[in-house]
């Protein structure tokens, strides 16, 4: 992955936690996360880290614990609506992540309740950014903004829309993305009048 990412000028790459539910080692988790973060700097990238309610760590509240830690400028946290949401926190939680460890955002929509495996509706239940489900979208954009507002100058930051949704695949294909695109510009202003200054890259 890193060789990759170095090949096509990766922005970062996405890491996550334990699969099989192991325990949450802090400590431990601080010193491979320096490890894996300085790896992805020599590589001229970043890796950030995402919370989802399957894995050892389930919130943003528990990755700044080792993230913090770690304290490499090539690792950040990310925070997916998505996952917020199904981890059972409130969108008003974001302020208490602080900003400078916020390394990326992933925005999307879905019904707030689902039937069947969890696993299965990150694949088929998300919708595209606002108005096609019912998470607050606004409101964390807002308090995004905000956690973003309150970080050092200079700390780098991004967002995107996201979906992981099979069934939209052939559509997307089809209409040349024109659904996300159109579901994206719904999103607050303050965010694109954000992401128009992009941070260096790290080598």
């Amino acid at each position: 992955m890193l060789r990759a990412a170095e090949a096509v000028g990766a922005r970062h790459i996405k890491v996550g936690g334990d699969f099989t539910g192991g325990p949450f080692e802090p400590d431990h988790m601080a010193e491979e996360f320096y490890a894996l973060a300085t790896d992805a700097a020599v590589a001229g990238t970043r890796v950030v880290f995402e919370p989802m309610p399957f894995v050892n760590v389930t919130t943003p509240q528990q990755a700044p614990e080792f993230v913090q830690k770690a304290n490499h400028p090539a690792g950040k946290i990310l925070i997916d609506i998505w996952h917020l949401v199904r981890a059972g926190v409130g969108i008003a939680s974001l302020g208490d992540t602080p900003g400078e460890y916020i390394g990326h955002i992933e925005l999307n929509d879905a019904p707030m309740n689902f039937e069947g495996d969890i696993i299965a509706d990150t694949f088929t239940g998300r919708t595209f950014c606002s108005g096609e489900g019912e998470f607050d979208v606004a409101g964390f954009s807002s308090m995004r903004s905000r956690r973003r507002a309150s970080a050092a100058p200079g700390v780098w930051s991004s967002w995107a829309p996201h979906t992981e949704s099979c069934p939209l695949t052939s559509a997307l294909l089809a209409t040349g993305c024109r659904g996300p695109i159109a579901a994206t510009r719904r999103v607050p202003w303050f965010l694109f009048a954000e992401s128009a200054a992009q941070p260096p890259r790290p080598r």
